[in-house]
């Protein structure tokens, strides 16, 4: 009963966070990503301190791969940062979500991802728009090159641009 009652508080905060997020409305790149589907929310933590360059580039690199292998079958859809830890005096992380629009692909992409980065930890989860997990990761705001939006057939929006 008491982890039953830490998820629904923790479930619970979440979607206060998202309403707060969406009523704010202070920041309008975050509220369209969120207005996106995505399919998978993913985060890597690099076993050695790596920098904010590094960590771009193997995001540059991943979906490069993605799209390659898969980009031909299915739509492929990836927006990501990269941040500091808060745990750790030094390195980077990334944060991403993924959009897969034939699910079929999902767990192949997946298995690719872990490969991609099979010595570092990659946890990852289906997306849930009603957790906030785009906001969470514009927390920072987009100034620097610290995130991309990734995708074929974005339908010729320009994301960037509309801001």
């Amino acid at each position: 009963m008491f982890e039953e009652n830490k998820v629904l508080r923790a479930d619970e905060k979440m979607m206060k966070n998202l309403i707060d997020c969406l009523r704010n409305n202070d920041n309008p790149m975050a509220l369209k990503l969120w207005g996106m589907e995505w399919t998978m929310f993913i985060s890597v933590d690099y076993k050695h301190e790596r920098n904010k360059t590094y960590c771009f580039t193997m995001m540059q690199k991943l979906y490069e791969l993605l799209y390659f292998k898969y980009g031909g079958e299915t739509i492929i859809r990836m927006f990501f940062v990269t941040e500091p830890f808060a745990n750790r005096n030094n390195g980077q992380h990334n944060h991403i979500v993924f959009y897969v629009e034939d699910t079929k692909y999902k767990s192949l992409i997946m298995a690719d991802v872990k490969k991609f980065f099979k010595h570092d930890r990659v946890d990852y989860k289906n997306y849930s728009k009603y957790k906030a997990g785009v906001f969470y990761m514009a927390k920072d705001g987009f100034d620097g090159e610290d995130w991309d939006l990734l995708g074929n057939h974005l339908w010729g929006e320009t994301i960037r641009g509309e801001i």
